[in-house]
């Protein structure tokens, strides 16, 4: 489950930081998948509700990839961090 949480918080920094429209999708893809795993990571505190919001956070709330800020990937990278104690 660790594994999970810490490849959805690189594919969210890979987003941030891509330089190519193509890099970008392809990080935003994997983390997006990554995201909807933490629906099953019962035993680190993932459940369905937190994997909605944090996909609503990244996805459907901001209309998709292109429209998500560094500031709001910042945001789902740190509820992240707090929601499964990572420092």
């Amino acid at each position: 489950e660790k594994a999970i949480v810490n490849a959805a918080l690189g594919y969210l920094k890979k987003v941030k930081d891509a330089t190519t429209d193509p890099a970008r999708a392809h990080a935003y893809g994997e983390g997006v998948g990554f995201i909807y795993s933490f629906r099953f990571c019962k035993l680190t505190g993932g459940d369905e509700a937190f994997s909605d919001e944090m996909l609503n956070d990244v996805n459907f709330a901001t209309n998709g990839i292109w429209k998500l800020t560094p500031t709001q990937l910042e945001a789902a990278i740190a509820k992240i961090k707090t929601r499964f104690g990572i420092v």
